[in-house]
């Protein structure tokens, strides 16, 4: 396949879709992202004054894996909702962090600037707590 054209390139893309083998036994489903759908997930982190939102914030993981996670026909299997309430709460820790850095790197997250900082600033307001 030679060089796109700009038709080719802008044409809706196409879900590419990974299981990870969970070290419990069981398998998850991600699903990748559209560029679209990783703006409004990033927008949705900040209020309208440019700081972060930081119920949000708080449940990052839980937001990205929200988006991330389906079923066998491509449907997420959890809501915004689900993340931001305290569903995920009894989940193994480690778990929700091996999927967490799978769902990044899958989505194309890991490489984003823009998440790193937000990233960023979600440790940073979870260290000012604990002084």
């Amino acid at each position: 396949m030679g060089l796109m054209t700009r038709t080719e390139f802008l044409r809706p893309a196409e879900r590419r879709y990974r299981v990870v083998k969970l070290p419990t036994g069981g398998e998850v489903r991600l699903q990748s992202l559209t560029a679209g759908e990783m703006r409004q997930l990033k927008q949705s982190l900040i209020n309208p004054d440019g700081k972060l939102n930081k119920k949000r914030g708080d449940r990052l993981q839980y937001l990205l894996l929200s988006w991330a996670i389906v079923d066998e026909n491509g449907g997420r299997l959890f809501s915004e909702e689900d993340a931001l309430s305290s569903d995920f709460d009894n989940i193994d820790g480690a778990i929700v962090s091996m999927i967490y850095d799978q769902a990044k790197n899958w989505t194309g997250f890991l490489s984003d600037g823009d998440f790193s900082a937000i990233e960023d600033a979600v440790k940073n307001s979870e260290s000012t707590q604990e002084s």
